[in-house]
């Protein structure tokens, strides 16, 4: 009997103390839970007031540049609601992390407390880097519009490759110096994109330089035909009898019985032509 009244003690002294522990952490851990909780009902409000002020900024910054592309003439393909709204969840989520992460060190969670460090570390870089890509596409998008709107009426250039290779370098210059602000080793993708760009512009000088090489020829001869001819003039050229009415850049337009010609000013200096009536 006395050893089960020993046993009994024992273990009444045993669940007696675990209770005690029990209720220490309790004691200690419930107020760090109701702070930490109160933390992220905090960080969530402010989230909210950071993701309507981010919205703002990002609609002035917008307005901005609206007016600059007024300005040039040159629409941007961006939507300016779906920019502010991206800009505001990114002012939005880096305030949830920030109060997370004081959450989570209220509570003394080491582990999970420096992976948040480490995260809310990195996360200007993150930032620096996001607002420089976007910057890249924004800047990209609008000298494409200023390529196009440039050499839309040229016959001898296509304003789409043009500008679609100008955003792509624009873009590819912009995404290096983003990513070059988080600290990862870029030569790789530098390396890529130098011969992607060499590729695409060795390209289009070779595309240009075959595809100009009447337009050039024309334009010297234009130069030539205004010495020689002017607006008024009769003129006699293959089958073709007319009067002059204009002398462009690289044409020269005669009026004739059957109706008006649109002739290279190449051509002048390649076949005999009689000038007179």
């Amino acid at each position: 009997m006395d050893e089960n009244f020993l046993e009994l003690s024992f273990w009444t002294h045993r669940i007696n103390e675990s209770f005690l522990q029990y209720k220490s952490a309790i004691v200690v851990f419930v107020p760090k839970i109701m702070a930490a909780i109160v933390i992220l009902i905090a960080g969530l409000l402010l989230a909210k007031l950071a993701r309507f002020i981010g919205v703002k900024i990002g609609l002035l910054i917008l307005r901005i540049v609206t007016s600059i592309e007024d300005r040039l003439r040159v629409k941007s393909t961006f939507s300016i609601e779906k920019i502010a709204a991206f800009i505001g969840a990114v002012f939005y989520w880096l305030t949830c992390f920030y109060f997370a992460f004081l959450a989570l060190k209220i509570m003394n969670m080491p582990g999970v407390t420096s992976w948040f460090a480490k995260l809310i570390a990195i996360t200007p870089s993150l930032f620096s880097a996001i607002i420089i890509i976007f910057l890249g596409f924004l800047f990209g998008s609008i000298a494409k519009q200023i390529i196009f709107n440039s050499f839309a009426d040229k016959t001898d250039f296509d304003p789409y490759f043009l500008g679609q290779s100008l955003r792509f370098a624009i873009i590819s210059v912009f995404i290096i110096l983003g990513v070059g602000q988080t600290g990862i080793d870029i030569s790789i993708l530098t390396n890529f994109i130098s011969i992607v760009l060499a590729s695409i512009f060795g390209a289009a000088a070779l595309g240009f330089g075959i595809g100009s090489k009447d337009h050039v020829t024309n334009l010297i001869a234009s130069h030539n035909v205004r010495r020689n001819y002017k607006i008024g003039e009769s003129i006699t050229i293959k089958d073709i009898k007319g009067t002059i009415t204009d002398i462009t850049k690289t044409d020269i337009v005669i009026e004739t019985d059957a109706g008006s010609y649109v002739i290279p000013a190449k051509l002048l200096n390649e076949h005999i032509s009689f000038k007179g009536a």
